[in-house]
């Protein structure tokens, strides 16, 4: 499972042939494949690509130190970021699943201390990312 663009360009992710050893990866005509590797960078940290935007910032999830899951957002300029680190809400954001060209981020998550899981629509705000749940009601 990942996405392909009509531009060219996919994501997803290969098994590098061990247990837990399968990464992120995006594809284009011109580079090929490029391995996105992990949050951590640890040879026992999965990742996987689910998304990718017109522009090629690719969104999915990632463990860090062999446990939970946290997810990304990459691009060419900044590598691969912990959604929850510039997610500036009470979130703790599990999996992303698609991105838009305006940066727009649909994830699931659930507020700290909390197991009841919510979509998630994460929008670019300056340097970090406004958090609104699915449920929002004006």
């Amino acid at each position: 499972m990942g996405q392909i663009k009509k531009q060219g360009a996919a994501t997803g992710w290969v098994d590098f042939g061990g247990l837990y050893t399968y990464h992120t990866i995006l594809w284009s005509q011109s580079s090929g494949v490029t391995d996105l590797g992990t949050l951590t960078g640890g040879s026992n940290d999965p990742s996987q690509g689910y998304g990718i935007s017109d522009n090629g910032q690719v969104v999915g999830w990632s463990t860090k130190n062999g446990s939970g899951s946290y997810a990304f957002v990459y691009s060419k300029a900044t590598g691969m970021q912990d959604l929850n680190t510039l997610e500036n809400g009470n979130w703790s954001v599990g999996i992303a699943y698609g991105i838009n060209s305006a940066g727009q981020i649909i994830a699931w998550g659930a507020t700290s201390g909390s197991t009841t899981l919510h979509a998630l629509l994460l929008t670019p705000e300056y340097r970090s990312l406004r958090c609104m749940r699915s449920s929002y009601r004006p």
